[in-house]
């Protein structure tokens, strides 16, 4: 899947997108793990700011990756969304993204 979609926050910062569940794919850097690219745009930023969302039912995939390798460990369980219940019979989660605030729970963003 190589769509895209758009989101906008509300006036408290919370945002929502729907999306089919990712596969893993072959990549010459090593195997990836299903995931999804984000792209962060917004008042103030002086450039887009990017970083990938990884789902927790692929613990085995998630270890492989190496784009979640290159974040020191520690780091690693903030681009790991939390399951969230569901919200209209669909699996739902949650992905907080923290731009500044304490170091060790601000968001990993990589270089566009």
């Amino acid at each position: 899947f190589l769509g895209w979609g758009r989101a906008w926050t509300d006036g408290e910062g919370a945002y929502s997108f729907r999306t089919v569940m990712p596969g893993g794919y072959a990549d010459p850097a090593g195997p990836r793990a299903p995931h999804v690219d984000i792209a962060v745009l917004g008042s103030g930023i002086m450039r887009r700011l990017v970083t990938t969302l990884f789902f927790p039912d692929f613990p085995a995939a998630n270890a492989a990756d190496p784009v979640l390798n290159a974040v020191p460990e520690p780091l690693r369980p903030l681009l790991v969304a939390v399951p969230d219940g569901e919200a209209e019979g669909l699996r739902a989660f949650r992905f907080d993204l923290l731009l500044r605030g304490e170091p060790d729970r601000e968001t990993p963003f990589f270089l566009d």
